[in-house]
């Protein structure tokens, strides 16, 4: 897939430039990105809930559980700066 010049841009540079459609484009699929890693957290969580004990904190299942939440965090993050900027 080749990327425009637009999918390049950061959110902020995108307002700056008056690109206003990419950004609501952008919050679309950032919301989809979000709705799906909400199911997997609930699905992982209700699978592996008994794995996770806080006595042994470097196994698989942690690593897979932070590396999902931190992606969680961003996309939030992401999130609020398109709506940010959306109601600017």
């Amino acid at each position: 897939m080749i990327m425009t010049k637009l999918e390049n841009q950061t959110l902020s540079e995108l307002y700056t430039y008056g690109h206003m459609g990419e950004i609501k484009n952008r919050l679309s699929d950032l919301q989809k990105q979000r709705m799906k890693l909400d199911q997997f957290m609930s699905m992982f969580l209700e699978k592996f809930e008994r794995q996770m004990k806080y006595e042994e904190l470097d196994t698989p299942v942690w690593d897979l559980y932070r590396k999902k939440n931190k992606e969680y965090t961003e996309v939030c993050s992401q999130i609020k700066k398109a709506t940010y900027y959306l109601k600017k």
